[in-house]
């Protein structure tokens, strides 16, 4: 892992612009389509719902200043918060002492959990070492996914967060 950042809000573009695609932020109003029976869609990108009472690391966007091989970037969410609408949550990481409860079987992390384009999904705690989310689109062990997968337990995860200032989160 290179770096943990936080996801930008929306509130930190100013109205009406576009915003280039590797800030990891886009257009917050997407165009309706029309004579659709369905009203607007909100968000055209994953958003996160982070339910339990630990820092959860999100994979996002590529942060523009990382130099790693990987697809995504990996991002900080705090307990109780959700990433920002405009934001393209693509999955989240479960270290590696921890487990996910997945179809009334458990997997042990490390593990990345991805799930397609126009989700809105949440992650909430089972047990004390286990996550349980909504319906996910697949679960990566390392070298299976172009992802920062890291073999660390949540200790050292938390640790990097302290250390890296990023308590905070994504402001709303």
């Amino acid at each position: 892992m290179i770096g943990i950042q936080s996801p930008r809000t929306q509130h930190e573009v100013p109205a009406g612009r576009d915003v280039p695609v590797q800030t990891g932020l886009r257009r917050s109003d997407p165009p309706a389509i029309p004579d659709s029976p369905r009203a607007p869609v909100a968000s055209m990108h994953q958003q996160c719902t982070n339910e339990t009472d630990e820092y959860l690391v999100v994979y996002g966007p590529k942060h523009r200043d990382e130099p790693s091989i990987f697809d995504t970037s990996p991002y900080v969410l705090p307990p109780s918060k959700t990433t920002p609408d405009a934001w393209d949550c693509e999955g989240f990481l479960v270290p590696s002492d921890r487990l996910l409860r997945r179809r009334e079987k458990l997997k042990s992390g490390p593990l990345a959990v991805k799930f397609w384009d126009f989700r809105r999904f949440w992650v909430k705690k089972v047990a004390n070492d286990t996550y349980r989310c909504s319906w996910d689109n697949g679960v990566f062990e390392p070298s299976q996914i172009n992802w920062a997968i890291p073999n660390f337990p949540y200790q050292t995860i938390l640790g990097r967060v302290r250390q890296s200032g990023e308590e905070s989160g994504c402001s709303e």
